[in-house]
């Protein structure tokens, strides 16, 4: 960026570094993607097993069809997102609110 261009950039005061607020973004996105993953196996995974456990038309046919979807369910759960405790490391971001983040757990 010119330098001039940089002269006129104004950075808040408690604003992370720039540095910070890149890795900070590349997490959001390494989430949101997990995210989309379990959008995903919700849709495709598991609605359409919820969808043949409530079809009376066409039910489950087996003990053999509820074990298929069981085992179905646990070979295409995604890996849940890693969000650990702060660190030394972690940058240091003013409290402008707050934050939860609610994910199921894998099924054991």
């Amino acid at each position: 960026m010119p330098d001039q261009i940089a002269d006129g950039n104004v950075w808040h005061p408690n604003a992370p570094a720039a540095e910070d607020d890149f890795a900070l973004r590349t997490q959001r996105h390494l989430i949101e993607e997990r995210l989309r993953e379990w959008d995903s196996y919700r849709n495709k995974v598991l609605g359409p097993i919820r969808d043949m456990y409530k079809d009376e038309e066409i039910p489950f046919q087996s003990p053999n069809d509820l074990q298929d979807a069981l085992v179905r369910i646990e070979e295409m759960i995604p890996e849940l997102p890693t969000i650990s405790a702060p660190t030394q490391d972690t940058p240091n971001i003013p409290n402008t609110g707050s934050f939860a983040l609610d994910l199921p757990t894998k099924l054991g």
